[in-house]
């Protein structure tokens, strides 16, 4: 029925939409995650730089502000930056779109691009408020750096490496409740609590990083300096002694491979849905079809006029325009 068919449509959108707004979020976080390893590495860079300024009066309070300005700073031309590439790939997503209905179904002619103002700058705005989120605990930590440590970064890393354990703790618990919530089950609704814990375990294989750091870099260390001689046995030294840079970029590049295949993931899957849905669903009475054909498939339309004609007929109920090219 053509009503049935239609309410099928509009759940298939409706779900394609929920999964690209729960990965736009998850994007948001990765993106987060990754700001919050660029001023982490920032601070520890410059560990030196803030104890003299310390030493020349700046309060832990200014160091704070210093750091969250920065942030913002970042954040609002990195908005800018983001704005325009999003538009650009909406006008270049566009035409993909147009050609994709006109190929499969009907003449299309869509060339402009509607964007609202306010769009925009809620998109800004969110883009600056992520930043200086995800700036916040960097910069807290810059504003507690006492004075005497700056100049001795063996007390960092030591720090660091003394806490791998109590985070890896933390991942298993997040993973923990990850698992509660992935069991639940809300009926016919969307299904947050399994975007809930795909969420967790994102944040929970994260915490595992400082562990699995150290432990890769002490267990190939052997290995690597049989391969390689002093190149492998520095690099797994580095890698296992400097945490406070390796294990937040291993993190942060992580977690933007995971969300790279899980949008590949779930685009391949909402395609092969859709083909399904086609191949199944569509249906009719009569099939009208050009006269002209080749052997391979279609390479002429219905004109527009005959399918407006088709409409106004009475016995009709409601047209489809399909064209198969395999």
């Amino acid at each position: 029925h053509p009503g049935a068919q239609g309410r099928q449509m509009e759940g298939l959108v409706a779900s394609y939409r929920l999964n690209l707004s729960v990965l736009s979020a998850i994007a948001l976080f990765v993106g987060m995650f990754l700001i919050y390893q660029s001023v982490t590495l920032s601070v520890v860079r410059r560990r030196r730089e803030i104890g003299l300024l310390r030493t020349l009066g700046m309060t832990p309070r200014q160091v704070l502000w210093l750091f969250l300005a920065e942030g913002a700073v970042s954040g609002a031309l990195g908005g800018l930056v983001g704005l325009l590439l999003g538009v650009l790939l909406a006008q270049g997503a566009l035409g993909f779109m147009t050609q994709t209905l006109t190929s499969l179904y009907t003449p299309v002619q869509t060339e402009e691009l509607l964007i609202r103002w306010p769009l925009l700058l809620q998109a800004w705005a969110l883009a600056v408020g992520a930043t200086l989120a995800a700036a916040l605990v960097p910069s807290l930590e810059a504003a507690r750096i006492r004075v005497r440590a700056v100049w001795y970064r063996e007390d960092l890393e030591e720090r660091l490496e003394s806490k791998a354990g109590i985070f890896a703790l933390g991942g298993l618990g997040i993973l923990a409740l990850a698992g509660f919530f992935a069991t639940l089950h809300i009926g016919s609704g969307p299904p947050f609590p399994g975007f809930i814990a795909a969420f967790l375990i994102l944040l929970g294989f994260s915490l595992f990083t400082p562990l699995a750091t150290r432990t890769l870099g002490r267990g190939l260390a052997p290995a690597l300096r049989r391969l390689f001689g002093p190149a492998g046995d520095l690099g797994c030294r580095y890698l296992a002694g400097s945490l406070s840079r390796s294990a937040v970029s291993i993190a942060a590049l992580a977690c933007a491979l995971g969300m790279l295949i899980a949008v590949a993931v779930m685009i391949g899957s909402f395609r092969q849905t859709v083909n399904h849905w086609i191949h199944r669903s569509i249906s009719g009475d009569i099939f009208f079809g050009p006269s002209v054909f080749s052997t391979a498939a279609y390479d002429r339309y219905l004109p527009p006029e005959i399918l407006d004609e088709l409409r106004q007929k009475p016995g009709i109920a409601d047209i489809y325009p399909v064209s198969y090219t395999h």
